[in-house]
């Protein structure tokens, strides 16, 4: 390039860790106006290989402070999965060994057996009461079979309720009276 642009700018470079020094000029845009000569144009601090070094240590400082913080964290949630994977491995090998019930169930032929004979006596029992009670049998069963004891039985609460509705609302037309009821009680009581 012949002619520098009023954009261009400069920065002073070195020739590596122990070179010497340089002016670098880099070509600004083309639609710039061209530079008189003898102008100044716009300079760039230099990059200090020196100052790279100290950007680099402090990322590495602050890299290794946090690796330090999080490394403590997961050491705790790594113990504790340790934690949690041996004590399944405990309740594992207890179940394996027969220990507890499904330990029992899984290695006691004997214990299985008295389990399976006790539900399926349980499964026949429950079995007869719905049948006893489909026939007609007990009185749940004549409940639900005989309609005319239905009847009976649905008569004599509809009866109770009308009791215990009349009752309450004689209940009600005395309450007025009460205090008169109340002085005319006390009067007849014999004195002593």
């Amino acid at each position: 390039m012949d002619w520098y642009a009023t954009s261009s700018i400069v920065t002073i470079e070195t020739e590596g860790v122990v070179g010497g020094t340089y002016l670098l000029v880099r070509p600004g845009s083309a639609a710039s106006v061209q530079a008189n000569a003898l102008a100044t144009i716009p300079s760039k601090e230099p990059t200090e290989l020196a100052q790279l070094i100290e950007r680099a240590n402090t990322l590495l400082n602050d890299a290794q402070g946090t690796l330090k913080e999080d490394g403590a964290k997961l050491g705790v949630a790594l113990d504790t999965v340790t934690t949690t994977v041996s004590n399944a491995n405990d309740v594992i090998a207890g179940v394996k060994d027969g220990r507890g019930a499904a330990g029992m169930l899984l290695s006691d032929d004997a214990f299985a057996k008295q389990i399976r004979a006790d539900v399926t006596s349980a499964t026949s029992n429950l079995r007869d009461i719905v049948s006893d009670m489909k026939a007609g049998r007990g009185p749940a069963g004549m409940l639900l079979r005989d309609e005319a004891l239905a009847g009976q039985v649905r008569d004599a609460v509809n009866k109770a309720q009308q009791a215990a509705g009349d009752l309450n609302h004689a209940s009600v037309r005395l309450i007025p009276w009460s205090p008169i009821l109340i002085r005319a009680r006390s009067r007849k009581r014999p004195t002593r």
